[in-house]
């Protein structure tokens, strides 16, 4: 059992909590203690206040006692015990509390172990009173081990061996070395970074090509070279055979490593037999939908160079992200530090522990008010950092939605300012949607907080079983996917919303919907985007680190090349990732508005004169021949049924006409 205390947390009568507290966040690590002592002892667990002359003890001094156990052994039997006692002492101290009473177990975590002390001198000699400093010294001191000479002596034999010393000089060198050539060169790598921009441009053109080249190519390499490693090893296999036959033949035994060679090369050119039969019939199978994902990335590569300036919207949301968390943050933090300081787990709470004076009855109370608020600080700041993501989402997937449903001639001469404005309003229309799913992924990402924080509490117990470890981390699994579910739902019921303008429940439904009934096609979507895309931001921090590299091979000091190249490369790919993550967005936006089109207007192009087809690039083609196939499929319906009634028809004619045959011959 640990006290908990709400005014004071001092070792020399420090009443005011702007020096107390600070005087406990610099000397607790773990726990703390209520006293009134002037020097705060530092053991290997927590700091306990004990008197100043205190801090050099005898070397039988296993155990450092608070105040209250002190008091609690006075107050059961009036005996009086040092606050430095033996573990012997401790035991029998403890036998003798938890005997009478079994509530008092709790007794021996009021005693702390002090760190063990081999000297050989009357005294410990391994600990030093210091004052405690913060911004200004304040009337408290503490004990510390004293342990700066033997630091010193480590460090001093640690760096007399030569290939320590070695070490130490070549990365102290290097250091330095990187910092000049930083200070040298730093103009080239600010023009490499703001070049990895122009090459995220580049990249975005040209993969409207390079993808379709790029995945059939890898299709066919795959397929045509699982057949030539398959038939090349075969043949091998068959070669090596025909030797070890001409062997037995020749001279009457087998070389078990033929026999070997040949069992190996017929394996592994089954294996290729398999990948390349598997390959085919992956082919055969996703066709379509490779087709799908291939037209997909490049009209969405296609839209990001049209709508580049999408890039920078989110630079703007930066500010209104950190102002929220500055207010927000700050908030919690202060009602934080309204409450209870817990010296357990050395903060603060909402629970406060006090003990009878009279009865020493020991009283948990729980503001529940405060908490209440506090917890709902907490939401609060989830909430909004989500709410302003989903608002970033929804106004660039508004914008690549009017850009996708445009003709194709005002497609090209689309006022990109009007893009703009129209998402703007578009947004404030659908704010409850966005507020409402906002809302659902804060509260999945709250409950993730509450759990690792009870779980961070539940950590302290050393009696942790190993099926806690597994349910914990099952839990933790759970609520991570279920985060990353809602989120993808979210994204594609936003995209939705901005299509047709339906409320969020309605938007995720029709969302799940197309994902079900296109789980081959969010599947290969997936793998294929996954690839490119991280293709295109190796290819970005490629191109910069290249061209950071010409430029300090073209300068005046052409050996400082290693650390402005390093330097661009991972700020650029810093910038990629930024650039990729947009694209990763416009990609699921545009593969949400193909299914829409693909789902709900075909059906209003058969049945009006409109024959205009919005998707753009290659998807064109594909809801055409879609289009085709359904209109081939109703029309071969249309034939079946007119078919079956003509043959009904006849049929009932040739029925009737042998009725009244037999009715004239009756």
């Amino acid at each position: 059992m640990t006290a908990i205390h709400s005014i004071t947390y001092d070792c020399d009568s420090i009443k005011s909590p702007a020096t107390s507290r600070p005087f406990f966040a610099l000397l607790n690590n773990v726990y703390s203690d209520l006293s009134d002592y002037p020097v705060g002892l530092r053991t290997v667990y927590e700091t306990v206040c004990i008197k100043q002359q205190d801090c050099t003890q005898i070397p039988s001094a296993e155990y450092v006692c608070h105040r209250e156990f002190q008091d609690l052994v006075k107050n059961f039997d009036n005996s009086v015990i040092p606050q430095f006692i033996s573990e012997k002492q401790l035991s029998e101290l403890t036998y003798k509390l938890t005997d009478s009473d079994p509530d008092f177990g709790f007794v021996r975590n009021l005693c702390v172990r002090m760190p063990q002390f081999d000297g050989k001198t009357p005294q410990r000699t391994d600990y030093q009173q210091v004052p405690v400093i913060y911004k200004k010294p304040i009337s408290a001191n503490y004990c510390i081990q004293n342990i700066s000479a033997m630091v010193v002596d480590v460090i001093d034999e640690f760096t007399s061996n030569p290939a320590v010393t070695y070490i130490i000089d070549y990365f102290n060198d290097l250091g330095n070395y990187m910092i000049i050539e930083m200070k040298t060169q730093y103009v080239y790598i600010i023009v490499s970074c703001l070049m990895s921009v122009v090459f995220a441009y580049i990249v975005l053109v040209l993969m409207k090509f390079f993808v379709w080249i790029a995945v059939w190519t890898i299709i066919l390499v795959l397929i045509a070279g699982s057949i030539f490693v398959a038939v090349k090893m075969l043949m091998l296999a068959e070669n090596v055979q025909q030797e070890n036959d001409f062997r037995i033949e020749l001279y009457g035994y087998t070389d078990d490593k033929m026999s070997n060679k040949i069992i190996w090369f017929r394996v592994i050119g089954a294996i290729f037999i398999i990948i390349a039969v598997l390959s085919i019939f992956s082919l055969c199978c996703f066709f379509n939908s490779i087709q799908i994902a291939i037209s997909v990335i490049a009209v969405a590569s296609e839209a990001l160079s049209k709508l580049f300036y999408m890039v920078f919207i989110p630079l703007v949301f930066i500010p209104v992200v950190v102002l929220h968390l500055f207010w927000t943050v700050g908030a919690a933090y202060l009602y934080q530090c309204g409450g209870s300081f817990d010296v357990k787990y050395n903060s603060f709470s909402f629970v406060t522990i006090t003990e009878n004076p009279v009865t020493h009855i020991i009283t948990r109370s729980t503001d529940s008010l405060s908490l209440f608020w506090f917890v709902l600080i907490i939401f609060a700041v989830i909430w909004g950092v989500f709410f302003i993501y989903s608002v970033l989402e929804y106004l660039l997937s508004s914008m690549v939605t009017q850009w996708y449903f445009q003709m194709e001639q005002q497609r090209r001469t689309f006022i990109q300012k009007r893009l703009f404005r129209n998402a703007f309003k578009m947004m404030f229309k659908s704010i409850g949607t966005l507020v409402f799913s906002s809302c659902i992924t804060s509260i999945v990402v709250w409950f993730r907080f509450i759990f690792e924080y009870v779980n961070k509490r539940m950590n302290k117990n050393p009696n942790k079983s190993t099926t806690n470890k597994v349910v914990v981390g099952l839990v933790r699994a759970i609520l991570y996917c279920l985060q990353k579910f809602i989120q993808y739902t979210n994204r594609n019921a936003q995209v939705i919303c901005a299509i047709n303008g339906d409320n969020y429940c309605k938007s995720a439904a029709l969302a799940v919907k197309f994902e079900l009934a296109n789980a081959k096609t969010v599947l290969v979507l997936n793998s294929v985007g996954d690839f490119f895309l991280w293709l295109a931001k190796v290819i970005i921090t490629a191109l910069s680190g290249l061209f950071c590299y010409m430029l300090c091979a073209t300068s005046h000091n052409k050996q400082m090349v290693v650390t402005p190249v390093t330097l661009t490369c991972l700020i650029s790919y810093c910038i990629a990732f930024y650039v990729i993550e947009i694209l990763e967005l416009t990609v699921d936006t545009v593969f949400m508005a193909f299914l829409y089109e693909d789902t709900f207007m075909i059906s209003d192009r058969e049945h009006s004169e409109r024959t205009q087809v919005y998707a753009p690039g290659g998807l064109k083609k594909l809801l055409k021949q879609h289009s085709e196939q359904e209109s081939a499929s109703e029309t071969k319906q249309v034939y079946t049924a007119a078919s079956r009634e003509s043959k009904v028809t006849m049929q009932e004619g040739k029925l009737g006409q042998e009725n009244q045959g037999e009715a004239a011959e009756l």
